[in-house]
């Protein structure tokens, strides 16, 4: 009787094995704490998308990419410099803010606050082409020397966010490109297509 039993039993173990009712598969559910959320994407300038602008002949442009608009070498005979122009949301931090900065770079920390904000309203304002208020900044007046490290920057304010177009390089070169600079900075317009024009 036992030994029928035993035998049923390891027939119906045998039967459940091989069946593929017996296979079972399932879905795991990740919780949320588990999930990898996307970091969100850099939102692209709106503004600064269709901006143009004219460079001089001699400025060899390279391509930019995110908050570097684009980049100029500029090469006028043996010297060269590079010339970048960022877009930054808003006032980009605030002129008296990137002023002292870039004195820091160009090691004039002794400045006072009271010595950058007499700095500052020394500087030359004019309007873009485009009619877009904006300031030269030239810090070789503060450089004693040639072959002294200095800087010609703009800043173009647009209805949203700020253009910085930024050459640092020795002082010599910078006088030599000066009036170039101030060209291309004051080329600065709103375009008609939803991408750089260069010309």
């Amino acid at each position: 009787m036992y030994k029928i039993l035993f035998i049923a039993l390891i027939g119906i173990l045998v039967y459940s094995c091989d069946s593929d009712e017996g296979v079972r598969s399932y879905v795991e559910e990740i919780s949320s704490a588990d999930q990898k959320v996307p970091a969100p994407e850099k939102e692209m300038s709106s503004e600064a998308s269709v901006l143009e602008w004219v460079a001089p002949e001699e400025w060899v442009e390279k391509k930019g990419s995110g908050i570097r608009l684009t980049t100029f070498i500029i090469e006028p005979g043996e010297n060269k410099g590079i010339c970048t122009v960022v877009g930054l949301n808003g006032d980009g931090g605030g002129i008296q803010a990137n002023i002292q900065r870039w004195m820091g770079q160009l090691n004039l920390l002794s400045s006072s606050i009271d010595d950058i904000i007499g700095f500052i309203s020394k500087q030359k304002k004019f309007k873009t082409s485009g009619g877009f208020p904006a300031r030269f900044i030239d810090f070789t007046s503060l450089s004693d020397f040639p072959d002294e490290m200095s800087m010609l920057v703009s800043i173009i304010t647009l209805p949203k966010e700020t253009i910085f177009i930024k050459v640092m390089e020795k002082k010599v070169f910078l006088l030599q490109n000066r009036k170039d600079f101030f060209s291309f900075s004051k080329s600065f317009k709103f375009g008609s297509q939803q991408d750089f024009n260069r010309k």
